[in-house]
């Protein structure tokens, strides 16, 4: 809506433990959320289409929540692999054990069940 209103003023945002400022003239759209799709599509269209289906939406929801911040690092595949694994886990598929899972996915994780309890109090 500021954006539509062409509000030229920083505004300071702070939101999961997330600060910064931000100009919703200048705000430039992360392209995350495309690229992990591109990048995990063509295998889990095909191999379980329901699964990619509850991935994205996860994702698309989680990114809503932390707008106007983004996922950090800007990596599809690090944050499409976390995201498959909790998306895995919610099913009971014990595909990754935990001590198997890189420290940096393991931030990931950690963040996204952040973002789950974030939407959770959000909702009641």
């Amino acid at each position: 809506m500021l954006q539509e209103y062409q509000i030229d003023d920083d505004i300071q945002i702070t939101k999961l433990d997330l600060e910064g400022f931000f100009n919703p003239k200048k705000y430039k759209p992360s392209y995350l959320l495309e690229r992990v799709e591109n990048e995990f599509a063509p295998v889990l269209e095909n191999e379980n289409p329901v699964l990619f289906k509850q991935f994205l939406q996860i994702m698309q929801h989680h990114y809503f929540i932390m707008y106007p911040f983004s996922f950090t690092p800007d990596s599809a595949s690090l944050w499409g692999e976390s995201y498959l694994i909790w998306v895995k886990e919610m099913y009971g598929d014990d595909d990754v054990h935990q001590g198997d899972i890189k420290p940096e996915i393991q931030k990931c994780l950690d963040f996204i069940r952040k973002l789950e309890e974030y939407g959770q109090n959000y909702l009641l």
